[in-house]
This record gives structure tokens, sequence and C-alpha cells, in this order.
């Protein structure tokens, strides 16, 4: 814990000791945890509320609160649509030529809203799902079988893509209307297998990309899968295979990075996640990384 200390913040730290808990006694921590989760999420479920007011200055505001599995759903639906786009896509200026591709001015904020308001439109235009990486928007949640199973001895906590924990009974309840994805693990949690809702190929492959690296893999990001790209370690234009040994998640900031700045990327030989090289320093030998040192 002091070695993780050093460049873990208090967040990853705390995810640390509990993973450690688990080890020595998982039934223990799998049964408190849960029982946990159960009781804040019952008392956020009871909770909830959803209010849209106008502010009698020409706007509306809207406030809200709900349950973990709640929010949990309205992210999978509404950070699809958050990407920034050009500013002018597709316009022209006064003099008749095409604007290009100016850099969106909304901020993170604004397009959630815009996300918002988009999802219903969409909701009274056509029963039909926006899609996003091949697939419809998908609530991911990963749980092993026999706890998704068990009705009621089982006791164990399922993760969502971007990293909420979720107790079994609230994912079993989830799975009575879901598409079941099995996914079969190896010992170091590497993805071995990905069962198949649709011949879409590249929904399969994300959908594993995202069960083997839960997040951007740039050392000190965090961001959800909803908000990464599947970068071509080797890239596809100089013969790079789209396939899971080929690729890694990067939101769209740090895929930039990679792409025009020296630093690297590669998959670990021994466990097949993403590490990196930061750029040449005067001085000193640049080592693989997987998380950024903390500033002292």
């Amino acid at each position: 814990m002091l070695t993780h200390a050093a460049r873990l913040d208090a967040t990853d730290l705390a995810r640390t000791g509990r993973h450690l808990v688990e080890v020595v006694d998982p039934d223990a921590a799998d049964r408190r945890l849960e029982a946990a989760l159960e009781r804040e999420e019952r008392a956020a479920h009871l909770g909830r509320f959803l209010a849209i007011t106008e502010d009698r200055a020409g706007g509306m505001r809207i406030k809200g609160y709900g349950s973990v599995e709640d929010g949990a759903v309205l992210r999978a639906a509404l950070l699809p649509l958050t990407a920034p786009t050009p500013a002018c896509a597709g316009a022209v200026d006064d003099t008749g030529q095409p604007c290009g591709d100016q850099q969106d001015p909304r901020d993170h904020g604004a397009r959630l809203w815009d996300a918002l308001v988009q999802t219903a439109q969409h909701a009274l235009d056509t029963a039909l799902p926006p899609e996003t990486h091949g697939t419809r928007p998908r609530l991911i949640v990963t749980l092993d079988h026999q706890t998704l199973k068990t009705q009621l001895e089982a006791h164990g906590v399922a993760t969502t893509a971007d990293g909420l924990d979720l107790p079994a009974a609230v994912v079993r309840r989830l799975a009575c209307d879901a598409d079941l994805i099995p996914a079969v693990l190896g010992g170091r949690g590497e993805v071995l297998d990905v069962g198949r809702t649709r011949r879409l190929v590249t929904a399969v492959i994300w959908i594993a990309l995202v069960l083997r690296d839960r997040h951007c893999t740039f050392p000190g990001c965090h961001r959800p899968p909803l908000m990464c790209h599947a970068h071509h370690i080797h890239h596809w234009l100089t013969g790079g295979k789209t396939s899971l040994s080929n690729l890694a998640l990067l939101c769209g900031h740090h895929h930039r990075v990679i792409h025009h700045t020296p630093w690297r990327i590669r998959l670990d030989p021994v466990d097949q996640r993403p590490e990196f090289l930061p750029p040449p320093k005067p001085g000193i030998t640049p080592a693989w990384i997987r998380y950024r040192p903390r500033k002292e």
C-alpha cells in the first residue's frame, strides 16, 4: 500500500485497499460491500425526484436525484451523444466558402444538455435507438455468471463500464430485459472469448476492449469507455489489424496525444494490458508506465 500511495490518488488508493481486503477475505468483503451498496441504492431510490421549472428569465432549470442504477442508465444513453463536433460543419461563411472544422465551442455541460434534449427528441420521433461503436448504446455490466444466475444466495458486486459498483440484485433486475453477452476471461482477467449478439464484428471487439481496459488507459486518465476511441497500436493504414491484440481504449484528448506527440503505446507481453513510453528527457532513460507518478 505504501508503494501504491506514491503514485495513486485517494480514490484509486481506496479502490486498491478494497481489492486487497477482497483477496484476503473475499466472501466477507463481498457481503459487506453488497450490503452497503444495497442500503445506499434503496435510500437513493426512495429519494428520487426530477424537477423541471422555469427560472422566470426565459430559461428552464432541471434538478434531480436518483440511484446509481438510474445514473448508470442515463450515462449510457447520453454520453455517446456528447462528443465535440465542428462548430459549423456543413455550413458556409459570408463568402459562400465552407467554414471548415472549427473547434466545438460548447463545454461538457452544454454538450450533455444537448444530448439530453436530442435523446428526448429522438424518443418522440422514432423507436430506433442511436448507435455507437457498431452497437446501440448499452449499459455494460461485468459480473460473474454464478452470481448472476443465483437468485438469493449469491453475494457479489458488479461493475459498470464507467466504474460504478452495483449490487448483484440490481444487476439481476436489469438482466430481466437485456442482451446477455458471455465473455470468457483468463486467470489474469484477459478476454479469451466473447459471445456475439449480432454479426457486426466491430461490436464484439468493442465490448471485449471495454471488458479489458475499463476506461482510457493513458496514465492518470479514467474517462469512461463511452468517451473513448479504439486506438490501433499498429496503425490500420500501415497494416495493423482490427483485433483486441492491436487495440487500446483512449479518450479523444489522449488519442490525439498518441498520434501527434512522441508518446508511444504497446501491450505488455505478459498480461496484454496497455502501457506507455513518455517522450525522452535529457539525462533520463524513459521507462514503460501505466500510472502517472504523483507530483511531489
